[in-house]
């Protein structure tokens, strides 16, 4: 589920009870909840449909780049994670080992932007390697 989709519930919560707080009688409270809960669902359908959509659109750039004439435009993602993952490598395998005997080691320092950065490009990879694997065998069949 999306984070959007997991926030209605919370955004459309003070909405119902403002409902609950209604000087009507118990129908009318009954059919507002549930034109609400219908509001509700409907909101989380189109968040998700979004979302699948951005998810479509990240996948065909992915794919676009891997198939790209440049050399450079294929394997930029690929460098890029590489020397996130040399980093990463670096801090937690590799420099404490080594601060063993030189505690002056240093380490190499991967902002948070770095880290999500990587975060967004392993998801690419990942969401263009099972489309990849899903059209290949759509197109076996």
């Amino acid at each position: 589920m999306s984070i959007l989709s997991s926030l209605i519930p919370d955004i459309i919560k003070p909405i119902g009870d403002i409902v609950d707080n209604l000087t009507t009688t118990k129908e009318e409270k009954m059919a507002l909840h549930n034109q609400l809960n219908e509001i509700t669902k409907e909101i989380q359908i189109k968040s998700l449909e979004v979302e699948q959509q951005l998810i479509a659109a990240q996948s065909s750039i992915v794919q676009a780049e891997a198939q790209g004439q440049s050399w450079l435009q294929r394997n930029w993602r690929p460098l890029l994670m590489m020397v996130i993952v040399t980093i990463v490598a670096n801090n937690f395998l590799i420099s404490p080992l080594i601060r063993i005997f030189y505690p002056l080691y240093p380490l190499l320092d991967l902002p948070d932007k770095l880290w999500d950065l990587m975060m967004i490009g392993v998801g690419g990879y990942i969401v263009s390697r099972g489309a990849e694997k899903v059209s290949s065998n759509i197109k076996g069949k």
